[in-house]
């Protein structure tokens, strides 16, 4: 399963157009577990790997933010973890770029990110058949 969300700079905001269908999937990615995360500095591009634990199986989601133009973390929670629950995920238009907001454990322990597509990927999880 895959889902991409963009934005258009040509249409006007009124009248946003983009071929991909809009991200449905993000809400499957809710209480689940952020394993991991990955930048890549010369498409500034983020990996969020994510695993979903349901009814005892396991899968790997990737969560890919492309073009993106800012990232914060904030974190109100103590350390240590034993894991970092992705409690929410929301995606949303501001301006010509989309946002994304992860929520780990609680609403003042955020990564918010904006970047030009999000798409999420579903993969198998290792040791999985």
């Amino acid at each position: 399963m895959s889902a991409l969300f963009c934005r258009s700079a040509v249409v006007p905001m009124s009248r946003k157009h983009c071929d991909a269908r809009p991200v449905t999937s993000t809400d499957e990615l809710w209480g689940s577990a952020l394993t991991g995360c990955s930048f890549d500095p010369v498409a500034w591009t983020i990996h969020f790997d994510v695993d979903v634990n349901e009814f005892g199986l396991t899968t790997r989601y990737d969560l890919v933010l492309e073009g993106v133009s800012d990232w914060r973390a904030t974190r109100d929670v103590p350390l240590p973890w034993t894991y970092a629950e992705l409690t929410e995920v929301h995606v949303s238009e501001l301006d010509d770029e989309v946002v994304v907001r992860l929520v780990l454990w609680t609403d003042g322990t955020t990564v918010t990110l904006r970047c030009a597509s999000v798409r999420v990927e579903s993969k198998q999880h290792p040791g999985q058949r």
